[in-house]
């Protein structure tokens, strides 16, 4: 049995030696290439820390996107081993608590390790850019009247009898300079074919006086703005050429009567609407001069009848126009 067993650990021994001295090294090799040092570049978007503080002290961030989309370039020295742990939480910071004033054009970047590697088993070798240019302004708050603009037209024989604006005062926060370059809050109102009553809501977006759109930059108490519209009914009437009354004067004829206009659009319920608008008779009894009569259309339609409210002209002008016999 003893012969045996010396049998399996002296036989071949050199080769067995070899061997084991073979793996030991390896194993130191394995080792010394776990714990090498090496440097890893990397390239990051910084995170913006605190900037919430920024409105507490009504300072805005300008160019933000901007910011946001700057690149870091980070250079670390460490264990090969130890950057499985760097990679894990590694960040580019701008801190904001320290801002005060708009007077500040910079900050610095920060980078941020994971709380699980010892801060002595890297080093930093490079922070490219070390500070970051940024745009500071004053935050103010204004508020803005909301104007629209109609787009097409109601169905036929149909009109606009009312629009409501809800709000009709928005407030608006945001950068100064931002705010003092802000066009008018003017939304476009879309009536095509309108037949009834309805409620509409338009997204509110903000543009500067050279017509870019600057929505992302500002803060509103509403998002969105309802319109409540009345629409009613109207019918298209002809008005009656007028008649006249008496006899003009012996010596004189009458060469034409004429009257603008001759079409009017009218409102009211559907039962007292009329087809034609007739006009008294004109008394021209010993008349031998031409005249133009001007009449108020309103007095004119019978109770309860109105002229649409956007009808472009509310006076009847009749001309009658009378010359001298020839001799």
């Amino acid at each position: 049995m003893i012969k045996f067993i010396k049998k399996i650990f002296f036989n071949n021994i050199l080769l067995k030696l070899s061997a084991v001295l073979i793996a030991f090294v390896i194993w130191i090799i394995v080792v010394n290439i776990e714990n090498n040092k090496i440097i890893m570049t990397y390239f990051l978007k910084p995170e913006l820390l605190n900037k919430e503080e920024l409105s507490e002290k009504k300072i805005v961030l300008l160019d933000e996107k901007k910011v946001k989309d700057s690149v870091v370039e980070v250079k670390i020295q460490a264990a090969r081993n130890d950057f499985k742990f760097i990679n894990k939480n590694l960040k580019a910071i701008l801190n904001f608590s320290n801002i005060a004033s708009t007077d500040v054009n910079n900050i610095d970047v920060h980078i941020l390790f994971s709380e699980y590697i010892d801060r002595n088993s890297y080093r930093v070798l490079k922070i490219y850019p070390e500070k970051i240019e940024i745009n500071l302004d004053n935050l103010v708050n204004r508020e803005e009247k909301v104007y629209y603009e109609l787009k097409n037209k109601p169905a036929d024989g149909f009109y606009l009898k009312n629009i409501k604006i809800i709000p009709e005062l928005v407030n608006i926060s945001g950068a100064k300079s931002l705010l003092d370059n802000l066009s008018p809050l003017n939304l476009i109102l879309d009536v095509y074919n309108l037949k009834k009553d309805t409620s509409r809501s338009e997204i509110i977006k903000l543009f500067d006086k050279e017509k870019n759109d600057i929505s992302d930059n500002f803060t509103l108490s509403d998002k969105e703005i309802k319109f409540e519209i009345e629409v009613d009914s109207y019918k298209k009437i002809n008005i009656e050429k007028p008649k006249l009354m008496g006899n003009i004067n012996d010596n004189y004829l009458l060469k034409n009567i004429d009257y603008e206009p001759k079409q009017i659009e009218i409102i009211g319920e559907n039962k007292d609407l009329i087809d034609t608008l007739k006009i008294f008779e004109i008394d021209v009894d010993g008349a031998c001069l031409s005249k133009t009569i001007e009449f108020n259309i309103g007095e004119l339609l019978p109770k309860g009848i109105f002229l649409k409210p956007d009808s472009n002209n509310d006076k009847l002008l009749i001309s009658i126009e009378i010359e001298k016999k020839s001799e």
